[in-house]
């Protein structure tokens, strides 16, 4: 089990909520990710030190995990940090395949 003293960071919270949306069913918002094929890199889904490697810190509290292909991975590739008013411009409608 890593240790890294982060666990109460917002870096953290969205590491944790991507993982939770790919890979728990039982999570509320998996039907909108892990249901739909939504995955997490594998090195990103075993390590939070990877993830926060590849992402650094959050710029501010305006900014949240964004995929830019909403039909992507949550990966280095694929994601960046983002304010709401343009996550807002990206979204996918909920339903919509």
């Amino acid at each position: 089990m890593e240790r890294h003293g982060l666990s109460r960071t917002a870096e953290y919270r969205a590491w944790c909520g991507a993982r939770q949306r790919t890979s728990n069913p039982q999570h509320r918002g998996w039907g909108n990710y892990g249901g739909r094929g939504i995955t997490m890199s594998p090195e990103w889904r075993a390590s939070f030190l990877a993830f926060l490697a590849d992402m650094g810190p959050r710029p501010s509290a305006a900014y949240s995990l964004e995929r830019a292909d909403v039909n992507g991975p949550y990966s280095a590739e694929n994601c960046i940090w983002q304010d709401r008013a343009h996550q807002l411009q990206n979204r996918r409608d909920w339903g919509a395949t």
